[in-house]
């Protein structure tokens, strides 16, 4: 192997390298060469100094292989012999040391450890890279995201099907491998976890009947309440979250706590799936999910010659509302292109009475497929800019009568008559001046023209794209902030490949003109 990357080649493969809207190339021009090295300042403290790799190299390693859908080994695989690689993540020749992967490792540990201290103004570092090299995107190429289109997907993470009797065994067992075991003085507890730790709980599931399998886990359940009476505040806080989510403490006649395991019923979507994932929760959309969500904003442009780059990543748990990162991704969008979006695109999903209003006026949104049923009554302002009732079954205006409010304050209200009863009587809907501000919005969003609803419809294929690696609906990867730098990485490798394909259009048509 030669001093140069092309030492070797033979001269189909030269062209091909040297080719400047290769994939490689627009990777290193667009985002290895656009990571600012000063922000790893931070990562560096006097206790931790800088280490002899360059930090750009390594942060570029991250992005390629997650965009790539490669596994470290593989990353390391391509790096030794594929000079593209070399290129793409920032070496010029084959003899500067690679990065091992200890550095490599060491690198997204000290990222993490970063965060998990706080941050910067509470912002995850991969996000501030994100931000960084997109903003650097969006001024070189034009993008004033002036349009926005917002969607979300659930996904899985690396963690297989527990049941309620495993979750609580595997707590116990995992708090009986920690330091704090040994915290609990008395032995007669500490043995009683030992016991009841021992053996595989998939088999004890198996060979137990369901009677057998309560009796087992409420005994499981007694052992957690005994741990956190002793330990009080030192216990791991997925430790107390497993054993809130799974049992009931009431008092017994005798004056002491009783333990009883919760009605499936009283379970919540956020209780945790898997001790190895806390974050992981449970949805049931179409298929039962357990995992997160991702949620993504790209801004696009009618205009064929200007490129389409993902704006915001959001990976949020898995019963969040999508109506509360509405919010988050339009500020994230803004700090990435430098505006505030004019028009904003998004399912009903999306929809709430201070999201319509956000911006001061300054964003139109747009929903579509707004869940419920069409109302029997539309809400509009008249002229004098006074609400009106009208009933859509008849057309005529139905009147709106005010309510007499309580002394304490309260929100203005006013009642309406939307139907009779069996004996004739008048039905009333009583509504505050909140509530028929927000019918109005929901009502005129109904309303839009078809061609804006469609406007949202490729934001499906930037959801794709983004989930196009996961094996099985499932990233490799485990708890909210390895998720999100999973998908920051991944998405500007995206935005990379869109790039490519908008320059290499660009170069063939300015061939087909030269050539004519």
């Amino acid at each position: 192997m030669g001093l140069f990357l092309t030492d070797g080649l033979c001269p189909a493969a030269v062209n091909k390298f040297n080719d400047e809207n290769a994939y490689h190339r627009v990777f290193r021009s667009c985002i290895t060469d656009n990571i600012d090295p000063s922000m790893f300042k931070d990562l560096y403290t006097a206790g931790k100094g800088a280490g002899s790799q360059n930090p750009r190299v390594l942060m570029a390693m991250l992005i390629f292989k997650e965009a790539k859908g490669m596994t470290d080994l593989e990353l390391e695989h391509s790096m030794q012999f594929d000079p593209c690689t070399r290129y793409a993540i920032g070496l010029d020749d084959n003899v500067t040391k690679l990065p091992c992967l200890k550095t490599y490792t060491n690198f997204v540990k000290r990222m993490r450890d970063y965060d998990e201290a706080g941050g910067k103004d509470g912002q995850m570092f991969a996000d501030r890279v994100f931000e960084s090299v997109n903003s650097k995107l969006a001024e070189r190429f034009g993008v004033k995201g002036y349009d926005v289109r917002i969607d979300s997907t659930l996904f899985g993470t690396n963690i297989g099907y527990c049941s309620r009797f495993r979750i609580v065994s595997d707590a116990l067992g995992k708090f009986a491998k920690s330091k704090d075991f040994e915290k609990i003085e008395a032995s007669d507890i500490r043995e009683r976890i030992s016991a009841a730790v021992l053996g595989n709980p998939v088999r004890v599931e198996y060979d137990s009947t369901r009677a057998e399998v309560s009796k087992k886990m409420l005994e499981i359940g007694t052992l957690m309440h005994k741990v956190i009476s002793v330990l009080g505040d030192d216990v791991d806080g997925t430790f107390r979250r497993v054993f809130s989510d799974q049992f009931v403490v009431s008092e017994g006649i005798d004056g002491k706590a009783v333990v009883s395991i919760k009605p499936g019923k009283q379970m919540l979507s956020d209780s945790v799936q898997n001790v190895n994932d806390p974050d992981a929760g449970y949805r049931k959309k179409y298929d039962p999910k357990r995992g997160l969500c991702l949620q993504v904003a790209e801004a696009f442009s009618s205009d064929p010659r200007e490129v389409n780059l993902i704006t915001a990543c959001l990976v949020t748990p898995i019963n969040k509302p999508d109506n509360e990162c509405y919010q988050p991704l339009i500020e994230q969008s803004a700090r990435v292109t430098g505006s505030l979006p004019k028009n904003s695109y998004q399912d009903g999903a999306y929809w709430s009475a201070e999201n319509a209003v956000y911006g001061d006026g300054k964003i139109k949104p747009c929903f579509t497929a707004l869940s419920g049923s069409i109302p029997s009554h539309a809400f509009t302002r008249g002229e004098d800019g006074k609400p009106m009732v009208t009933c859509l079954a008849t057309g005529k205006v139905v009147p709106l009568l005010p309510v007499k409010t309580r002394k304490d304050g309260s929100e203005e209200k006013f009642k309406f008559q939307y139907d009779t009863d069996e004996k004739g009587k008048p039905k009333y809907r009583t509504m505050t001046t909140g509530e028929i501000d927000a019918a109005i919005l929901r009502e005129s969003f109904r309303h839009s023209p078809g061609t804006e609803k469609k406007k949202r419809n490729n934001v499906e294929a930037t959801i794709s794209a983004t989930v196009c690696n996961l094996d099985g609906d499932k990233t490799k990867y485990r708890g909210i902030w390895r998720n999100q730098l999973y998908f920051s990485c991944h998405c500007l490798g995206i935005n990379a490949r869109r790039i490519e394909l908008h320059v290499s259009k660009k170069s063939r048509k300015g061939k087909a003109q030269g050539a004519a």
